[in-house]
């Protein structure tokens, strides 16, 4: 970056290494520079994800929906996106956004496990069940999928087979 301070790849690289660091603000003043300098659908992406996990999930939701203007296409900001709405109490719109990604990436377990993540939220365990019978169809050991499974099965009045799922995640 010393020599050239205007490497908007380089910029980003730093920026990402300082969140796997921990060191949230770094990395966010790295990657808004890098955007500055080329302002691409992956890096706003990156950018959603580091103010997600700083907790700044308004300004986590802009990023995410800038990168989805720049690319439709970009399947993690969609999934980006999804989670600040779910932590922004709205439910209905991630459960699009989550939608979405399924729509680019249909044979990912997790995106189908956000789904019914959302879906519950949204009081919508029914559908969650549905929906995570899917994920677990492609990877009938995730483990997270799993026990979403037994949690809401129980909360939709069936919790013998609750217990039954939450038993195999934990096997």
């Amino acid at each position: 970056l010393q020599a050239e301070p205007l490497n908007a790849a380089a910029t980003h690289l730093l920026g990402m290494l300082r969140y796997k660091q921990g060191q949230h603000q770094d990395a966010i003043s790295l990657i808004k520079r890098s955007i500055s300098i080329s302002p691409i659908a992956a890096s706003y992406s990156n950018l959603s994800l580091v103010q997600f996990k700083a907790k700044l999930f308004a300004e986590a939701e802009e990023s995410a929906a800038r990168a989805i203007q720049l690319d439709p296409q970009y399947r993690k900001a969609y999934v980006h996106l999804g989670w600040s709405l779910l932590k922004l109490k709205k439910s209905e719109q991630a459960v699009e956004c989550f939608r979405r990604a399924i729509e680019l990436q249909p044979n990912s377990p997790s995106n189908w496990n956000n789904l019914a993540i959302a879906l519950m939220d949204a009081l919508r365990e029914e559908e969650a069940v549905e929906v995570l019978r899917r994920a677990l169809a492609l990877d009938p050991n995730y483990v997270e999928a799993l026990g979403n499974l037994g949690k809401t099965l129980g909360a939709c009045g069936q919790p013998e087979q609750g217990i039954e799922v939450l038993l195999k995640a934990r096997s």
